[in-house]
């Protein structure tokens, strides 16, 4: 054999060698991150829920610990939870942070919900979620900085198409700026794309002449009835009110005004309540007076919010109507309506007074 042929051979034998090594090897190494991957794996389950979200920074983690710490009503562990989970560069934060800010706000810390919406809205495409933030903004006693950053920000939201922030931006020129010929065209805007509570305000315009049209009850009937379609639930209400005082409609329907004031109760609004509690009351509809019916009525609009209602519920204990007389429970009743400026409720809480002295 040629010593050239015998150097191919030997070299042939060590790269075999060499390469089954190395397989080796990588079997090795690709064995151990196995069984490091599994070691980690085991440690991970082992720990809290709790450790996974904030040790591991894991996101699931943290939406099972926030559900935990939340039905113990534990509110310290709920705003560290979120305010965590807001941090954490994983899809679905943005979303945790709207939420963290509106609870905050809930939790009657309005500085440090109002920052967040800050930072969350003052982007270039702000998302719907800042509608709360805008409403936010413009409640009743607001500062005009605050009314200015909401317009501004309503305004931003309803070039980007969202007809409901029209409606706020609408509803912030007629109530707190007294323009209601720019509100207007922003009801009508609204309305002509279908939107409840534009088609809503836009009833209510017609129904008072305001904002330079020319007033017109059946126009604004058919407004109210389409934003009760649409889904308004005060739409429905106003609807039921049309047709129990035949306003704007050829003549009264009691049925047609309960079976919408129920819609609108059910929706959500607390005067639709109280209105269908004056008709089972009066028996307007029903076989006969259901006042039992009537008082959970009233109860329910006391409780949404809807103070002539605790009214209502206060004149039936104060007289027995229906309940036992408790004229202690109607004299809180009445003084609970006086004090969120239900001024009915400070009458009859006075004559109650009145009544007392001369006894």
């Amino acid at each position: 054999m040629s010593s050239q042929r015998l150097s191919v051979l030997l070299c042939m034998g060590l790269m075999s060698c060499v390469t089954s090594k190395s397989a080796e090897r990588v079997a090795s190494q690709g064995e151990n991150e196995v069984e490091e991957k599994r070691a980690h794996d085991t440690q991970i389950e082992g720990r809290s829920v709790e450790q996974r979200c904030f040790d591991g920074r894991d996101f699931s983690a943290c939406q099972e610990h926030l559900t935990s710490v939340a039905q113990l009503d534990d509110d310290e562990k709920v705003v560290q939870t979120r305010e965590f989970m807001c941090r954490l560069e994983q899809a679905p934060r943005e979303a945790v942070c709207f939420e963290h800010a509106a609870y905050l706000v809930e939790r009657k810390e309005l500085g440090r919900g109002m920052h967040l919406y800050d930072r969350l809205c003052g982007v270039d495409e702000p998302g719907g979620e800042c509608l709360a933030y805008v409403r936010l903004l413009s409640r009743k006693g607001s500062s005009r900085e605050a009314l200015d950053r909401a317009e501004a920000l309503g305004h931003r939201l309803c070039e980007g198409g969202q007809m409901s922030a029209c409606v706020e931006e609408a509803r912030i020129k007629e109530e707190f700026r007294g323009d209601t010929a720019g509100a207007l065209a922003l009801y009508v805007r609204a309305a002509q794309e279908k939107d409840a509570e534009g088609m809503r305000r836009l009833g209510e315009c017609f129904l008072w002449g305001r904002g330079g049209v020319v007033q017109s009850k059946p126009k604004s009937f058919q407004w109210f009835e389409d934003a009760c379609e649409g889904g308004s639930a005060r739409g429905c209400t106003l609807a039921g009110q049309a047709w129990q005082f035949g306003v704007g409609v050829d003549e009264q329907d009691f049925e047609r005004a309960g079976e919408r004031y129920t819609r609108g109760c059910e929706g959500g609004d607390a005067g639709g309540c109280i209105a269908l509690g004056h008709l089972y009351e009066s028996g307007l509809i029903g076989d006969q007076k259901e006042v039992d019916r009537a008082r959970e009525l009233y109860e329910r609009g006391c409780e949404g919010g809807s103070f002539r209602g605790c009214v209502d519920l206060g004149y039936l204990y104060e007289y027995g109507k229906g309940v036992k007389q408790d004229r202690e429970k109607a004299g809180l009743l009445y003084g609970r309506a006086c004090r969120h400026g239900e001024h009915d409720g400070c009458h009859r809480l006075l004559d109650m007074d009145g009544s007392k002295r001369g006894k």
